[in-house]
């Protein structure tokens, strides 16, 4: 069998994992670098093994959140994705703000941290609703700040900053793999 380049090694693993041949990646590609292991992140991401990116992104000393790289800003904004889609929002959006400081022009991020601070406000102005009189003026008041909140998330939404997932990346979401993550 012929040795592959790291080049060609890094590309077949990344096609074992939109095959679903996990497992098989690192096999594939021994020893990879940090900006090699940072790409099958974000290729198994693509694919929708997003309970396995979680936990590799977890594993990190820290994010890459001042490397301008391309796949430096993906891994930093999919972890940004995950912590948003866990509901930890001031986390969130302090990486959506580092990623639009290293890349001004990083809508997506801006859009991110934007729903973050929507979502905390909601949840502040939902908790301060719930010990309100029904009916009282402030009730009226904090319903209406709610209903405003609740569309401009609509409208960011309408942007398609979130990663929006296929039928098929969503089976793979809660799939697991042995190696890749040991």
């Amino acid at each position: 069998m012929p040795v592959l380049s790291r080049y060609e090694a890094l590309e077949t693993a990344k096609t074992a994992i939109t095959l679903g041949k996990i497992d098989e990646a690192l096999t594939i590609l021994s020893s990879p670098t940090t900006q090699e292991y940072n790409e099958l992140i974000y290729t198994l991401y693509q694919q929708g093994y997003r309970e396995l990116v979680a936990m590799r992104i977890s594993e990190m000393e820290q994010l890459p959140l001042y490397d301008r790289s391309q796949i430096s800003l993906e891994i930093c904004f999919i972890a940004a994705e995950i912590q948003y889609d866990a509901g930890n929002y001031e986390e969130a959006a302090s990486v959506f703000e580092a990623i639009y400081n290293t890349e001004p022009n990083h809508s997506p991020a801006r859009f991110g941290a934007a729903s973050c601070y929507l979502q905390q406000t909601k949840g502040s102005l939902t908790s301060k609703l719930e010990s309100c009189i029904t009916g009282s003026e402030m009730f009226l008041k904090i319903d209406r700040y709610l209903s405003n909140i609740t569309r401009a998330l609509q409208i960011l939404n309408i942007t398609q900053w979130h990663t929006e997932w296929t039928p098929a990346q969503q089976q793979n979401h809660t799939a697991a793999s042995a190696k890749l993550f040991h």
